[in-house]
């Protein structure tokens, strides 16, 4: 058929071939002629209307739609005022809704003119519709979904995990030449691993190698998201998020597993969380561990205490006549204070060691895993000692003493509060016999 204007058409087939093509449409479709008259229906028209296909030829159209025939909704009629639009038609064979569309097709002369009419069940035509919208909607959302993921990225590409290969990659702030030339995604991940990624890091970078993403797509993850340190090209270490998106083609005949990568800088983030962790866990005014965090650690070193069957002390410390500083040089002097006796306390014990402040001019230290008492000894005599000379600040200088009273585990207690309250009574009685440096509890 060959376009002519007006949305009409005209055929230079040889009408033999021109009818057996259209007897092949999978859509119901007939012509009419100039006579109102049935020229030819195709074999899926005649399978909907249940009718032998030549007991059709020759027919008035109004066979089919009566209701229609010879009003202004007629095929001619609409036709003659140029109206190419579908119309909705119910059939009176069934009752099913229609959508009928119409054509004009020249003939070689106005008298050989025919109208094509082609039937769209409507029900159909509308789940089409709306699925068409719905796939649009998913589109327009998965563009939305994906533009935010790239907001801020580095950079993303897109990998075909089945073949090892890098699709394609978009970059802001990295070497483009850095990916192009490791096509290989394989390659390319041993290339960040040696030489970018902290190595403290790497497990976490792992996660992203390919046999690791296809065995996580095959247990049913679909978002792979790892966070690592890489460097910068300043040769500084900053916080990455890497977020692999697993998915398969929607292409039946590829069954490829590919993955979108998206990589962003999240060190402000991480900064702001470290931030928040520390106000969280540390006291702001000494650096050293708060109550809830001093409690959480050492209930946990008692438990792996018990478990290697290690011994441990308590020491509870308090400031001799911290009140009196307060009142006589003030409360900035006093923090002063505070900070300088935690900075010594910090000094004297190990990493492992435990020590906080519980509040006010109150510190607790745990020692896990020591040798004897005597060693505990030893700390709590050089402890006291540290604390004794002259703290200068603020244009003042004063003098502090401590009280600590010392508990052991498991003699005194395996559990936290059991071995707080034997700490603390030696403490007690430690500030009412200020002549000895410490006091152990004694059952």
């Amino acid at each position: 058929m060959i376009p002519l204007a007006n949305g009409t058409m005209q055929y230079n087939l040889a009408e033999s071939r021109y009818f057996e093509a259209l007897d092949k449409l999978p859509i119901p479709f007939l012509l009419i002629n100039q006579k109102y008259e049935i020229v030819s229906a195709n074999q899926t028209f005649c399978t909907m209307l249940n009718s032998p296909g030549p007991e059709l030829i020759g027919k008035p159209c109004n066979t089919i739609n009566a209701s229609i025939c010879g009003t202004p909704n007629c095929c001619f009629r609409r036709m003659e005022k140029n109206n190419l639009d579908a119309m909705q038609v119910v059939s009176e064979i069934d009752g099913t809704l229609f959508q009928v569309s119409s054509q004009l097709i020249r003939g070689a002369t106005p008298s050989e003119d025919l109208i094509a009419i082609t039937y769209s069940n409507w029900s159909e035509v509308q789940m089409l519709s709306s699925a068409l919208r719905q796939s649009e909607a998913q589109y327009r959302h998965a563009k939305l979904f994906k533009d935010s993921l790239l907001a801020n990225a580095l950079y993303s590409f897109e990998v075909n995990l089945t073949q090892d290969s890098i699709l394609c990659a978009s970059l802001k702030q990295y070497p483009k030449q850095n990916i192009e030339k490791y096509k290989n995604y394989t390659s390319f991940l041993t290339h960040m691993e040696q030489a970018l990624i902290d190595p403290g890091h790497v497990h976490a970078f792992k996660s992203l190698h390919r046999e690791r993403l296809i065995s996580l797509f095959n247990n049913g993850t679909q978002v792979q998201k790892s966070e690592f340190r890489h460097k910068t090209q300043y040769g500084r270490f900053e916080w990455l998020e890497c977020t692999a998106i697993l998915f398969h083609s929607i292409d039946d005949e590829d069954d490829n597993l590919y993955a979108y990568i998206i990589v962003r800088n999240i060190e402000t983030r991480k900064r702001t969380e470290q931030e928040l962790h520390k106000k969280a866990q540390y006291d702001t005014l000494t650096g050293l561990k708060n109550r809830e965090s001093s409690v959480s650690d050492i209930e946990k070193k008692l438990l792996l205490s018990q478990q290697k069957d290690a011994y441990g002390a308590l020491m509870m410390i308090d400031l001799n006549d911290f009140k009196q500083i307060n009142d006589s040089y003030g409360h900035s002097m006093g923090d002063s204070v505070l900070a300088e006796t935690a900075r010594r306390m910090q000094s004297l014990f190990r990493s492992g060691d435990v020590v906080g402040r519980l509040g006010g001019d109150e510190f607790i230290v745990f020692l896990p895993a020591i040798k004897d008492r005597q060693t505990a000894f030893d700390r709590a005599g050089k402890l006291y000692d540290l604390i004794l000379p002259k703290i200068c600040a603020l244009g003042t200088t004063c003098r502090v003493s401590a009280s600590i009273g010392l508990a052991f585990s498991p003699d005194h207690g395996a559990a936290f509060q059991e071995l707080y309250e034997h700490a603390d009574i030696a403490l007690y009685l430690a500030k009412k016999d200020k002549t000895r440096k410490y006091i152990v509890y004694e059952p």
